[in-house]
């Protein structure tokens, strides 16, 4: 019997949910009658708490990607992408909405020196019609 949890998202933060039923109290198992059987009750409990736990981890990120997109200025981009190896960088910039990598594309090209360090990997990798960085 699968239970049906849930995640409720405020501004706060979430609240984890278990659907109850028509019964004021929410009842986690049927009967147990054995050790063996409520061994497998709770493993199951544990591994449906657990696709919870990564449900919630990756709304979490989602919801965090999405906040400092909309809070970071292309130049704050910047900043944190040059502190970034190589390949976190691409990956980070390629996450990004497109908006957001044209916006830190304008910054780079007419603020930033494209001819060492970051500015130079950046000004060699950017694909103007994809607007993502390409390392081929």
């Amino acid at each position: 019997m699968k239970r049906q949890w849930d995640l409720s998202w405020s501004e706060d933060g979430v609240v984890i949910l278990l659907k109850p039923g028509q019964q004021n109290k929410v009842q986690l198992t049927s009967v147990i009658k054995t050790p063996e059987d409520f061994r497998a009750e709770i493993d199951r409990l544990t591994e449906e708490v657990r696709e919870l736990l990564e449900r919630g981890l990756e709304q979490f990120r989602a919801r965090q990607a999405s906040q400092s997109q909309r809070v970071l200025s292309p130049e704050e981009i910047w900043i944190s992408i040059r502190t970034m190896t190589d390949e976190e960088m691409i990956n980070y910039f390629n996450k990004l909405e497109e908006s957001v990598r044209r916006s830190v594309a304008d910054y780079v090209f007419s603020h930033v020196s494209t001819f060492s360090g970051k500015g130079l990997l950046f000004a060699q990798l950017y694909d103007h019609n994809s607007a993502m960085l390409l390392n081929d």
